[in-house]
């Protein structure tokens, strides 16, 4: 039985060396050449609880996260209301969306763009990524996650942790 498996592994090497047997390039090669090591999460609402989520297991897989440089906001009907940033205030009108840059914007060579349905306790239903390379707007990789919430779903951050091993092949 072990000459067997010495037979297949030497003959296996000859079709290799041969050229009989390719290895395929790793997704990163075959999208891209650029080097990728900066991304920058966009989303369209401070209030949304994933963003952090996200900017942590991006970082934890080896990217240099880029933070966005604007604070956004629904505000309800009623008073107008005072924003205080640092030493700054905002006066905003009395309903709205407001959208206030707080520092110069950075470049990065990615942006995560994200959607998810359904984030309850701790869990989604639904978390589709888009990471986009920022120089030629070509989409790098995708992810997309679907699950039924109840017992035995998984938590988001092991959805968000899976997520950023995928796009990590893409770090140069």
């Amino acid at each position: 039985m072990n000459q067997i498996f010495t037979s297949l592994f030497i003959l296996s090497l000859f079709f290799l060396e041969a050229g009989c047997i390719s290895c395929p390039k790793s997704d990163s090669e075959s999208i891209s050449n650029a080097r990728v090591t900066t991304v920058k999460i966009v989303h369209s609402n401070t209030e949304d609880r994933l963003v952090t989520l996200i900017e942590q297991a991006m970082m934890r897989s080896g990217w240099k996260v880029i933070a966005n440089n604007r604070v956004s906001a629904f505000l309800p009907t009623g008073s107008p209301v005072s924003i205080q940033v640092l030493d700054t205030f905002y006066s905003i009108p009395q309903t709205g969306l407001i959208v206030q840059e707080l520092f110069q914007a950075k470049q990065s060579d990615c942006i995560l763009r994200y959607t998810y349905h359904n984030l309850w306790r701790e869990r989604m239903a639904n978390f589709n990524a888009s990471l986009i390379q920022t120089s030629t707007g070509e989409v790098i990789s995708t992810f997309d996650f679907k699950q039924k919430i109840g017992i035995g779903s998984k938590q988001t951050k092991a959805v968000l942790d899976k997520m950023a091993t995928a796009f990590a092949i893409h770090l140069q």
